[in-house]
């Protein structure tokens, strides 16, 4: 039985609390896991990780160099390890081609953790050569893989009509108790509505800054980084909004299990710029419910809507107004918490990691008796 995990991705570990977790569960049942990220965007502190981590250099940080050089580096890597009794998992379509290499030449079983749909992911511009590269290596890697899993059936749906696989899908929620709920509301005089993520494109955030114009007594606590940072810095100072967005900045995991619960209200009204954003689910709406927080979401998006009306946890927008936004949020800051805590405590008792670790052991033993 093979009882080691080779787990590549892209990214530099710190908040990627997806893999942790994985990393977490195969650990305590008895897995070798080891994470090999880069230094993309940083190097920060790995305190909270239990399990060993490697980070590699990475000279450019961003478009078609940052990724031609992380399959080399990847690839490089994995030759040079230990790959006795190992399986290699690959998080995305960025790290597939050297953990396929790999796989292919020394026969080690594959697994792989579709996060998105890499080659439909807004950055990527229909009939640009990078699109194109990405949708080229989906149709020569993904119908030949026989472990693979992803975060939402609409994901699942789409990766079995197109390539023919069976991915399980195993959501990316947190741990039962490891958000504490507020007890009582907060001490500060005004509304919080949160939004934490990343700060990018197509994420509604600058529908969201110019919707605090239409709103009195209300703050929006943004926290995350990204490549839009600075965008939507000017934009809050050029509408003089800077005593109502607050940018909080990049936070730890733990620090966020902290300063959602204060929250009124959290967000996530990622516009629909293509498939991966209209199926996603994004791991901030599970953080909003375990805080115990209702959600204003985007009906753009299918599992995050479906969500919110079967349990009743909040509304979604209809577009992307922020005239409209402001409305729906403050609709909903006048309702009381308490309006929407049957529906919080049954989605929690669902979408926990405990309900997700079976399926998640299940592909691991599987691949490791291969």
């Amino acid at each position: 039985m093979r009882n080691k995990v080779i787990a590549l991705v892209s990214n530099n570990i710190a908040n990627d609390q997806r893999l942790i977790k994985v990393g977490n569960t195969l650990q305590r049942h008895g897995y070798e896991f080891l994470l090999i990220g880069t230094a993309h965007r940083g190097l920060p502190q790995l305190d909270h990780i239990s399990f060993p981590t490697q980070r590699l250099p990475i000279r450019f940080q961003k478009n078609f160099l940052f990724y031609a050089e992380l399959q080399f580096r990847h690839l490089l890597h994995l030759v040079q390890k230990n790959k006795k009794d190992a399986i290699i998992l690959a998080n995305d379509l960025d790290t597939l081609l050297p953990a396929k290499i790999i796989s292919n030449l020394y026969k080690i079983p594959l697994v792989v953790d579709f996060h998105e749909i890499f080659s439909e992911m807004p950055t990527l511009i229909e009939g640009t050569i990078q699109k194109n590269t990405w949708k080229w290596l989906e149709k020569q890697l993904l119908p030949s893989l026989k472990h693979t899993y992803t975060i939402s059936e609409s994901y699942a749906d789409f990766f079995r009509n197109n390539y023919k696989i069976q991915p399980e899908v195993i959501m990316n929620v947190p741990l039962l108790g490891s958000v504490k709920s507020s007890s009582s509301a907060h001490n500060y005089s005004e509304k919080i509505i949160l939004y934490q993520g990343a700060m990018n494109y197509s994420r509604g955030i600058d529908k969201m800054i110019l919707a605090m114009k239409h709103l009195e007594n209300t703050v929006l606590w943004l926290i995350g980084n990204g490549p839009c940072l600075a965008e939507f810095q000017a934009l809050s100072q050029a509408e003089n909004l800077q005593k109502k967005v607050i940018f909080l900045g990049l936070k730890s995991p733990e620090e966020l299990k902290k300063i959602s619960p204060l929250a009124d209200l959290g967000l996530s009204l990622e516009e629909d710029k293509g498939l991966s954003y209209r199926f996603a689910l994004p791991n901030k709406i599970f953080d909003y419910l375990h805080a115990e927080i209702p959600v204003l979401g985007s009906s753009d998006l299918i599992e995050v809507k479906k969500i919110i009306e079967n349990y009743q946890v909040g509304d979604v927008i209809v577009h992307h107004h922020p005239e409209h936004i402001a409305l729906k949020i403050s609709k909903l800051l006048k309702k009381d918490k308490s309006e929407f805590s049957v529906g919080l405590q049954k989605a929690k008792l669902e979408f926990n990691w405990e309900k997700q670790e079976e399926k998640l052991l299940n592909i691991y033993h599987n691949a490791a008796h291969e």
